[in-house]
């Protein structure tokens, strides 16, 4: 072998120069290793029991020997060049996916992993969430950095607790209002107006809409649950809805320009609460 999957392999067993050991090797549950290439995952065939592996990949990779790891529940590829995740449907126990900062030519297959509970899409070129519409059992999903303009493919994930959609083109905020049970949404440099739709979101603890197109803030005031919340760079001019937040511990208004009322009474009145104000 001599490659990067050896590396990685002789660190975790803790041996230098010696012979690998191949039932040691079927033993490993957990590997990373970095700079991988295609023979790297090749030679994934002399691991399989793992139930972790990260792959830091260069260049094209084709993940058909992945199939020989029936056990693995999770699994991060990053900065790879994919075709498709077709290989990966045979991974029954698969949970957790990231395939972040990755080229990724065809999505559709992520509609097979139905079972999956956190999946990470980071800065992958996307912009159809279609594949992701029958993956009822996800808790966490992280889509930040894509092409993203339409969530409407969520609307049904009410497993959902966090929702990571930063950085991409969204406006409407509507599909979320169904998923009841979500407790963390950042949302930061999209193109959001409205947060009207935020208000069945009656579980909701963490929301930032820093950097978008927010001007009324008269929704929040319904959303009792937050204890979090930043609106920093908006055109914000009226902070009293947040009057009303019981639980709120953490407030970003950095480049907002409030109104005298607001920068008088009610931002000193926030800060008497005890509320962290960064501005």
């Amino acid at each position: 072998m001599n490659n990067s999957f050896e590396k990685s392999v002789r660190a975790k067993l803790g041996v230098d120069g010696e012979h690998l050991d191949p039932l040691q090797m079927s033993k490993i549950t957990t590997l990373q290793i970095e700079d991988a290439s295609q023979e790297d995952i090749d030679d994934l065939v002399n691991t399989p029991s793992i139930i972790n592996l990260s792959l830091l990949c260069k260049g094209d990779i084709h993940l058909a020997p992945l199939q020989e790891l029936p056990l693995l529940d999770t699994l991060r590829i990053a900065e790879a060049n994919l075709e498709d995740f077709a290989p990966l449907e045979k991974l029954t126990d698969l949970r957790h996916l990231d395939v972040s900062d990755s080229q990724i030519a065809d999505f559709s297959h992520l509609s097979y992993f139905s079972e999956l509970i956190s999946l990470r899409l980071k800065n992958c070129d996307l912009d159809d969430l279609s594949p992701l519409e029958g993956m009822f059992n996800l808790s966490g999903l992280n889509l930040n950095e894509n092409n993203i303009d339409n969530l409407n493919s969520l609307s049904a994930l009410e497993s959902l607790k966090s929702l990571d959609i930063e950085g991409n083109e969204i406006s409407n905020l509507d599909p979320l209002s169904f998923i009841h049970g979500i407790s963390w949404i950042h949302a930061a440099r999209n193109y959001i107006r409205d947060l009207g739709p935020l208000t069945t979101l009656k579980s909701l603890e963490s929301l930032d809409v820093g950097h978008n197109r927010v001007t009324n803030i008269d929704a929040l005031s319904k959303i009792t649950s937050i204890n979090w919340l930043g609106l920093s760079f908006n055109n914000i001019r009226d902070i009293s809805p947040i009057n009303s937040l019981p639980n709120l511990r953490y407030l970003d208004i950095e480049g907002d320009s409030f109104n005298q009322q607001s920068t008088r009474i009610h931002l000193p009145n926030l800060e008497a609460k005890g509320i962290d104000i960064f501005r």
